[in-house]
């Protein structure tokens, strides 16, 4: 629809000015400031299979649990009838327990992958924070002009950080 794809071009373009003004400034520093950009890029490759592979599984999972109870609810005299409580309530525990087992695995792969972005986006930043302050102390470039490269990093840095938010 148009309402989504004008927000995405604003964004976009705006992306692309910050890069071109950073890019206008200090080139070396905004090669560092963006040096990160294809780190997250293979990092999201890699995990990003790999968790909705996982998180369809856990779905599943639930599935499984839940037809265990809706199959017992559905035949519930059949079950009192032939005593078999026991034997339901176990397939019910065993379906659940590989739910939660599957959910516990993702949550370690998840954290893995946040932990990862987290890092890189911090390191990235660290580096251009360094640079950035060297090269205002040998007046390349203004304390006013190296805030506004890091702002315009962290405004560029928060769309790669809601990414790895919305894989889980």
């Amino acid at each position: 629809s148009v309402h989504g794809v004008i927000p995405l071009l604003t964004s976009a373009f705006t992306h692309v000015g910050m890069i071109g003004v950073t890019m206008q400034m200090d080139w070396q520093l905004a090669l560092v400031a963006l040096g990160d950009i294809p780190v997250l890029y293979v990092l999201t490759a890699i995990f990003g299979n790999r968790l909705k592979r996982r998180w369809k599984e856990v779905y599943h999972l639930d599935s499984s649990a839940m037809s265990v109870v809706q199959e017992a609810l559905s035949s519930l005299r059949v079950v009192k009838a032939f005593g078999t409580e026991e034997r339901e309530q176990q397939r019910f525990v065993r379906e659940s327990s590989n739910a939660v087992r599957k959910k516990i695995d993702v949550a370690f792969v998840q954290g893995g992958y946040d932990l990862l972005i987290g890092l890189t986006l911090a390191i990235g930043s660290a580096g251009a924070l360094y640079m950035g302050i060297q090269h205002v102390r040998s007046g390349a470039l203004s304390l006013g002009q190296l805030l506004m490269v890091m702002s315009y990093l962290a405004m560029l840095h928060e769309p790669l950080r809601t990414l790895g938010k919305r894989l889980g």
